[in-house]
């Protein structure tokens, strides 16, 4: 079966924990094998146990979101194009217990990314054209 074309850049948003954060990937792929890496807010994390299959998808990604704390995602879906619809199981473990939900998921192709913006900077400004700098007479 040949696989859905995956690499490039990738945006979705999600809730987490009562807020929404945007999470910015960036694929590789070669044939049916692909990874990736992605960013949320100023933390960056793996894209792990990848599985394309046609059309569908699936990976987990284990990193701190927010406020939330370490959640581990599971992230299954179908390629069609510029867009991947599926469901995430968001698990965190607080004082030895676990709470898990499941949730929509989005992504959309971009046509660049806010992974690549330094650490430090906002995701909305990183991507802002930068100011060309003032001539002195």
């Amino acid at each position: 079966m040949v696989p859905a074309r995956v690499e490039g850049y990738w945006n979705w948003e999600l809730p987490v924990e009562g807020a929404k954060y945007s999470y910015a990937a960036v694929l590789e792929q070669q044939l049916q094998k692909a990874e990736g890496v992605v960013r949320v807010g100023s933390r960056r994390g793996v894209l792990d146990k990848m599985n394309l299959n046609g059309a569908d998808i699936e990976f987990t990604l284990a990193m701190t979101v927010g406020n939330a704390g370490f959640v581990t995602h599971t992230f299954t879906g179908k390629v069609d194009g510029n867009t991947i619809t599926g469901t995430v199981r968001l698990q965190r473990i607080v004082k030895e217990e676990t709470f898990t939900t499941e949730v929509p998921w989005r992504a959309t192709r971009a046509v660049s990314s806010t992974y690549f913006a330094p650490t430090g900077a906002q995701p909305s400004q990183a991507m802002e054209p930068a100011k060309p700098a003032s001539k002195k007479p």
